[in-house]
């Protein structure tokens, strides 16, 4: 495992020779790599949590769930006999023309859900109390940065208290993660530092090879452990 201060080193130790970038533009790269692929699916960051639905209430926030969903991939209901089903998902403007009355009589389980505007929503609207399971990814620590107008950043922990330190560390900075977070980071130093389009398109051949990499080995895991993936 790496931490931050490593990283960062490597990251402009291995930046073509032609400066070195300041500290906190290594960091805010690092941080943006972070933010561009923790709503991808690498095994580390899925998520599941259960609650029950209320009588009459079609679309439910995170405050029935943990804050730090990202993205829902599998829903599933269970009818009060441990039977769970899984409804399908649909866009918003579907949804809308499936909704039928609001009243709550003889509505029955959900049929559909979708996530929209940081919601789940279910339809048709729950008639009884029912738990709900969703399956998704979650933000597993994403460093908080601060900015003004001349250009100057800071940056805190996840929970943004505590100043971000060298010794900071996550699973972001764990085997081959640590590589693709890194490589990412390269990438939008040499298109916004160096403007170095070419040398830009190169990482991002070896960015998707990595990312290959990545799911490719979860796959061969789960199929070792003969545990097949459901989304």
């Amino acid at each position: 495992m790496s931490d931050l201060g490593t990283m960062r080193l490597r990251t402009q130790e291995e930046l073509p020779r032609r400066g070195t970038p300041e500290v906190s533009r290594v960091t805010l790269a690092i941080i943006s790599a972070i933010v561009r692929w923790r709503s991808h699916n690498f095994g580390f960051n899925e998520f599941t949590d259960q609650f029950t639905v209320t009588v009459g209430q079609e679309s439910y926030d995170n405050t029935e769930y943990d804050s730090d969903l990202l993205g829902i991939g599998i829903v599933t209901h269970d009818d009060t006999n441990d039977n769970w089903s899984d409804p399908l998902g649909q866009w918003p403007f579907t949804i809308n023309r499936l909704r039928t009355s609001n009243t709550t009589s003889d509505k029955g389980y959900p049929d559909y859900y979708y996530w929209f505007a940081e919601k789940l929503w279910v339809s048709p609207v729950p008639h009884l109390a029912y738990d709900l399971r969703i399956d998704g990814i979650k933000d597993v620590g994403t460093p908080v940065v601060t900015g003004t107008t001349g250009g100057v950043f800071t940056f805190y922990e996840p929970d943004g208290s505590t100043a971000l330190s060298d010794s900071y560390t996550s699973d972001w900075f764990t085997g081959d993660m640590e590589e693709l977070i890194r490589t990412s980071a390269k990438i939008d130093l040499m298109e916004n530092w160096l403007e170095d389009d070419r040398g830009a398109a190169r990482l991002r051949r070896r960015e998707a090879d990595i990312y290959r990499n990545v799911r490719h080995a979860r796959h061969n895991f789960r199929r070792a452990t003969k545990l097949v993936p459901y989304a």
